[in-house]
């Protein structure tokens, strides 16, 4: 089941996130267009995502933006990653388009994507910090 992130999460969320991105997190932060959704099975969270919704003014519609999509190792292999990020496109249908990003290395995640109708755009995705 899809569901909104709330704080008693953080501990599951932490080790899912920190195992999947080789990452060290001390807090979810939200935001007023970034939903964080959880997936749980059976009363325990397995996965995670967030969505952000924006607005493209130049092609004039609205849009999300799927991220950080992750499942527990210890479930992955089960389809719970597949249903979460169906959930979520349905929960998206305001949406005229949805974007994902993912580390082309990880390869069962991105045929997963195309499975579900998901395109490889061409583009470069930059980053810097400040």
């Amino acid at each position: 089941m899809l569901r909104e992130y709330n704080d008693n999460d953080f501990l599951a969320v932490k080790k899912i996130i920190d195992s999947s991105f080789d990452m060290n997190i001390e807090k979810v932060h939200t935001s007023s267009n970034v939903e964080s959704l959880v997936y749980e099975v059976d009363g325990m969270v397995v996965g995670y995502l967030n969505v952000t919704r924006d607005f493209d003014v130049i092609k004039n519609f609205k849009y999300a933006w799927i991220n950080f999509v992750c499942i527990d190792p210890d479930y992955r292999g089960h389809g719970y990653g597949k249903q979460m990020v169906i959930d979520t496109i349905e929960r998206c249908s305001d949406c005229k388009m949805i974007k994902l990003d993912s580390n082309p290395k990880r390869e069962a995640a991105n045929k997963m994507y195309l499975d579900l109708g998901f395109e490889i755009y061409g583009t470069n995705l930059f980053e810097r910090n400040n």
